[in-house]
């Protein structure tokens, strides 16, 4: 009975590709749906076949920094790792986004490579100010390491940033809440009221 649902699984994926293809053939300059092809072929371990996608896609002045983006998700699969976070950096140096970004972090994260992590937040906060995401980690990291007024700083340009965060409504509400702020209250409940009801 299993069997059925691993070759739906299967034929799902097959779908998908099957749509991505479609949409990449109609909207070649999109590089989204290339990306998505091209991790549905990297999680198949079919990593020739998505060498082979990003070579035949047409190269522009407007892709070529998701192209380089793209080739270091196919070094990371092929285990070449040091090739790989060069070309993320190099990505992440010529046209600064948050996928190139929350790539970076994540491998630096997962080699415990902590002061990459705390100079990567602050580089990516500086490159992308409105981004919600470095904004809330920097936060958090600041939590962390107990600084709490530099975590109230970066909570409130999140909630700034998206004013509907629970978590960092809740958060900033508990920092604001320990140093006795009276602004605690009003926006532990609009946490409250924001956050999906377990």
């Amino acid at each position: 009975h299993n069997s059925g649902g691993i070759l739906q699984s299967k034929n799902k994926i097959e779908e998908a590709k099957t749509y991505l293809l479609k949409a990449l053939h109609f909207y070649p300059e999109n590089s989204m749906y290339l990306g998505s092809i091209i991790q549905l072929e990297l999680a198949q371990k079919n990593i020739p076949e998505a060498q082979k996608l990003l070579d035949q896609f047409t190269e522009t002045k407007e892709n070529e920094n998701e192209r380089v983006f793209f080739q270091g998700m196919i070094r990371f699969a092929e285990n070449k790792n040091e090739e790989g976070l060069e070309l993320y950096q190099k990505s992440w140096a010529t046209d600064p986004s948050e996928i190139v970004a929350e790539a970076l972090l994540q491998y630096y994260q997962k080699n415990e490579m902590q002061k990459e992590v705390e100079s990567f937040l602050s580089d990516w906060s500086k490159k992308l100010p409105k981004s919600y995401r470095a904004a809330l980690l920097q936060a958090v990291s600041a939590q962390n390491s107990k600084k709490p007024d530099q975590a109230i700083a970066w909570y409130e340009k999140a909630v700034e940033i998206s004013p509907s965060s629970a978590i960092a409504l809740n958060n900033l509400a508990w920092l604001y809440y320990e140093k006795k702020d009276p602004r605690a209250e009003a926006l532990a409940k609009r946490a409250a009221q924001l956050a999906p009801s377990a």
